[in-house]
């Protein structure tokens, strides 16, 4: 393969994350950071991802901050892995936060703020 771009970088990093290898697309996104690519929207979802299966909230926070820093609009996509991130981190605090923070909400988003409250506040 010749030069990596942000796409080969996304598809990799999507890829371990879909596939169970949190570890691993958590260190290749660090790889990228460091050759000097900016993260995407589809990188930092993936990557959002593998953060909840690890219960990496330190990093996950990190990327809340760095969307902010950035002016990036906190959509569907990076907002329902966010609430899902501090969700599987335990942290519905910081879920309901986002979800209250975003401007808009679909089914998706909807669904997946429901499933932590009702996983971790009504269950218990």
């Amino acid at each position: 393969m010749g030069e990596r771009d942000l796409v080969s970088w996304n598809s990799m990093i999507s890829g371990y994350s879909r596939m169970g290898f949190a570890k691993e697309a958590v260190e290749l996104f660090g790889e990228m950071r460091e050759e000097g690519l900016e993260p995407g929207e589809m990188s930092l979802v993936s990557v959002l991802g593998a953060c909840g299966d690890l219960g990496d909230f330190n990093l996950g926070r990190w990327i809340e901050e760095y969307v902010m820093e950035r002016g990036m609009e906190l959509n569907t996509y990076i907002g329902s892995a966010l609430i899902d991130m501090y969700g599987k981190c335990g942290n519905l605090v910081s879920a309901r936060r986002v979800f209250d923070g975003m401007r808009k909400k679909d089914v998706i988003t909807l669904e997946c703020h429901d499933y932590w409250i009702c996983t971790k506040w009504i269950i218990r």
